[in-house]
């Protein structure tokens, strides 16, 4: 019971698809050249979009390749 109550509890938390959206794209992209970064925040961005998410495009601060999960809104 406490496991199911901790997954529901994560679930709701924006930071969980965020940190398994970016360990999944540095499994499959380690590189550390400035274009291995920027393909990397264009796949987590793209990971995020599956999830069922979306780039908050009114902040400034949340420009495309931020990656950050304060700039990410539910769909």
């Amino acid at each position: 019971m406490l496991a199911v109550f901790t997954l529901s509890a994560c679930e709701s938390n924006l930071d969980s698809p965020m940190w398994e959206c970016q360990l999944a794209v540095q499994k499959e992209n380690p590189g550390r050249s400035a274009e291995a970064i920027a393909d990397r925040a264009v796949e987590i961005d793209a990971c995020m979009v599956t999830k069922g998410y979306r780039r908050n495009t009114k902040d400034a601060s949340c420009q495309h390749g931020t990656v950050d999960s304060s700039c990410y809104r539910a769909k």
